[in-house]
């Protein structure tokens, strides 16, 4: 077993990590930047995408019948060809058109919806909103509401954990500016933050979260 992050990623990019005896990780190739805006660009990162996951399904005995692909991003659109004979479940948790992010082509991106919902067997949705937007355009759409540990959620936080975040905070004078998440360029917009932090030196910015770099 390897605990680091950094081994994680590692086999992640060069191989698969294995979570479980019947859960592995594979990370994609995107090696060249832009794959969401540029087709050629998408292209070749697809190219290599598809070929990558295909040698490691293929190692670890995956291409046996009943296949199922479960699609979560748009972007996987790519795999539907290299799995021809498979099941696909089209996991929806956004408009992911109308939110495609800062570095996204929306017009892509709902091109890659409308080729997943022609091959999906079942389309799952986070919200009534999505329902009502999407279930017009496949015959099994079903609401599924996302989930939460509320009984982790509901109890209160440690007396450790709040003055460890409060002896964090005293070190950074007032004005903050804050975001906790996933420190994604995907969700967050890192040039606006810098040109924000350029223009005024005397804000401080704090981002609480997991890079995915």
């Amino acid at each position: 077993r390897h605990p680091t992050r950094l081994w994680s990623f590692v086999q992640r990019v060069f191989w698969y990590e294995k979570k479980h005896d019947n859960l592995f990780i594979k990370a994609q190739w995107n090696l060249i930047p832009g794959s969401r805006e540029f087709t050629f660009i998408s292209r070749f990162n697809h190219y290599l995408n598809r070929f990558s996951v295909k040698i490691i399904a293929q190692w670890l005995h995956f291409n046996v019948s009943p296949l199922y692909v479960w699609i979560y991003d748009t972007e996987a659109v790519e795999f539907l060809n290299v799995w021809p004979q498979a099941k696909v479940l089209y996991d929806c948790v956004d408009d992911h058109a109308a939110q495609a992010g800062m570095d996204r082509n929306p017009k892509r991106v709902a091109a890659e919806e409308e080729a997943i919902m022609k091959r999906a067997s079942l389309v799952t949705v986070t919200s009534q909103k999505l329902l009502d937007l999407k279930r017009s355009a496949h015959p099994n759409v079903q609401l599924v509401l996302n989930s939460g540990d509320v009984e982790l959620f509901s109890q209160p936080p440690q007396a450790a954990d709040i003055q460890t975040a409060q002896k964090f905070l005293a070190d950074i004078p007032h004005p903050r500016l804050g975001a906790v998440g996933a420190l994604d360029g995907y969700k967050l917009d890192f040039e606006l933050v810098y040109q924000a932090a350029t223009s005024h030196p005397n804000w401080h910015f704090v981002l609480i979260g997991t890079s995915v770099v």
